[in-house]
């Protein structure tokens, strides 16, 4: 069969070869034969389409209303049930757009609102409501940062580091606060400004840093890579630390604490005595990594 396919076609190309070779002696022939050979191909692509379209369609029908689901349920409308229960619960509260907003991950500000507009006209207000006020802090978040810019070239701050900061809602934004993080001291003060800022521009409102959504650009001497710099500046204090006191004066979960430290120890962007090439080339565990082993930038870098 497929042979059988192969040699038409190969038996159509050749005459419509033959076919273009006698075209071309005759003027603009050929440009109207291009035409007929394109619709002709844009037919079949068409029908091809529409018949794997209709294939997938059918196949899909046929599984939701068709699995393990939905005959411990006893009825076919319990996959399309869960589903809108789940895309329900995702839309009420925010986790998707949330994360995109504030990673600034959207496409298009302008496609999340219209997105947001078409929901409030198919359900109601306090449906979009809790959305719309994202956006709302967003917009005021980005006034906010163009106003302390202005404060600290007033108030002549030279010393305070490049950064922009979104104020939200506390009861609109589905985000847990983190335990306690010991900033480095490079940041600390930049903090501290826009800290005291805010609280006398709002009177009894009370700021809560959420560092795990934070985003940082470090600038090194020695590589060009970009990691977390929270790591690395403890290295402008002392040049070996232990792992114990690395936890402890950053004060970072010990679990979110030796996942980054391994993929720093992989990278070999820093070194660990206690461990060898031969461990680092395998697969290098969190477990592998002993709260007493020494870390150190790697001497081997280049200067760029």
């Amino acid at each position: 069969m497929l042979f059988q396919q192969k040699f038409h076609d190969d038996l159509f190309l050749i005459d419509l070869a033959l076919l273009l070779k006698l075209v071309s002696r005759v003027p603009n022939a050929t440009a109207e034969l291009k035409r007929i050979v394109e619709d002709y191909f844009l037919k079949i692509g068409i029908d091809t389409i529409e018949r794997v379209s209709s294939s997938a369609i059918s196949a899909c029908h046929k599984f939701i209303n068709n699995n393990a689901v939905t005959k411990a349920a006893g009825k076919t409308a319990k996959s399309p049930e869960l589903l809108a229960r789940y895309c329900d619960g995702l839309l009420r509260k925010g986790k998707m757009l949330a994360k995109r907003l504030v990673g600034q991950l959207s496409a298009s500000n302008n496609d999340e609102e219209s997105m947001i507009s078409k929901l409030k006209q198919a359900c109601d207000v306090a449906y979009t409501s809790k959305l719309q006020r994202m956006f709302q802090d967003i917009g005021v978040s980005k006034n906010l940062i163009d106003q302390y810019r202005t404060y600290c070239e007033n108030n002549k701050l030279d010393d305070i580091v490049d950064f922009s900061v979104m104020v939200l809602s506390s009861n609109s934004w589905p985000f847990s606060t983190l335990l306690n993080v010991v900033l480095p001291i490079e940041l600390k003060r930049t903090f501290e400004s826009f800290t005291k800022y805010y609280t006398q521009q709002h009177n009894g409102r009370t700021l809560i840093w959420l560092y795990q959504h934070s985003q940082g650009d470090l600038q090194t001497l020695y590589t060009k890579q970009k990691t977390y710099s929270k790591f690395l500046l403890l290295f402008n204090k002392l040049s070996s630390w232990t792992v114990e006191r690395m936890q402890d004066e950053t004060q970072i979960k010990v679990d979110l604490f030796l996942q980054v430290l391994c993929g720093l120890l992989k990278s070999k962007l820093i070194t660990c005595p206690e461990i060898n090439d031969g461990e680092l080339d395998k697969d290098l565990k969190e477990t592998d990594i002993k709260m007493s082993s020494n870390i150190q930038i790697a001497d081997d870098f280049k200067r760029s």
